[in-house]
C-alpha cells in the first residue's frame, strides 16, 4: 500500500491514510466551484432574477449563438435535464428564442434573444469583476501559468473519468 507522503492529496491520521484538504487537488476544485457559483447565484438571483446554470446557459448562447441544447450539455458538461430546466426558465423570462423548429422537432437550435443579450451585457460585467477579485492574489505570470494548468486538466477529465479501479 502506498505511504501517504507519496499521495499528493493524502495524509496519514492514526495511521490511516485519508485525505487531506489542503492538498487534494479535487477538493480544490470542487470547493471554490461550490463557493464561486454560490456566490455568483446569489448575486444572479437578487439582480436578474435567474441562477447560475442559466447564466452559463446564457454565456454559451452569447458566444456560441444557434447550438442546440445538447451541444450545450457538452460545452457546459452537465445533464440535458438540467439544461432543459434552464432553458424553460429563460424562455419564460423571454431571455431566449428558438431559431427555427427542425421538421423531426429534435434539434432547435437556440439563440439570445435581445432582451438576453442585453442581460448578459450586464451580467458578463459582474462575472468579470467576481474573476478579477479571484485572480487579484495571483501575479501576470501566475495567472497565465494556471490558465495552462487549467486547460492541460481539462484534457484529463474523460480519462479519469472512464478509469476503474481494479477489484
Amino acid at each position: 500500500m502506498a505511504q501517504a507522503d507519496e499521495l499528493p492529496g493524502a495524509k496519514q491520521v492514526s495511521g490511516t491514510i485519508v485525505l487531506d484538504s489542503e492538498r487534494h487537488i479535487p477538493y480544490f476544485f470542487t470547493y471554490i466551484s461550490n463557493k464561486l457559483s454560490y456566490g455568483a447565484g446569489k448575486i444572479y438571483r437578487e439582480l436578474f432574477g435567474i441562477g447560475i446554470t442559466e447564466w452559463r446557459v446564457m454565456s454559451v448562447l452569447a458566444a456560441q449563438p444557434n447550438v442546440g441544447a445538447h451541444q450545450i450539455c457538452a460545452l457546459l458538461g452537465i445533464d440535458k435535464a438540467v439544461v432543459s430546466r434552464s432553458l424553460r426558465r429563460l424562455e419564460e423570462l423571454k431571455l431566449v428564442k428558438f431559431t427555427h423548429t427542425k421538421p423531426n422537432g429534435k434539434v432547435r437550435p437556440l439563440a439570445l434573444s435581445r432582451l438576453g443579450m442585453s442581460r448578459h451585457g450586464k451580467m458578463i460585467e459582474i462575472a468579470l469583476e467576481r474573476e478579477q477579485l479571484l485572480l487579484s492574489v495571483l501575479t501576470a505570470e501566475e495567472k497565465i501559468a494556471l490558465v495552462h494548468m487549467m486547460k492541460k486538466l481539462r484534457t484529463a477529465v474523460d480519462k479519469v473519468n472512464k478509469w476503474q479501479p481494479s477489484r
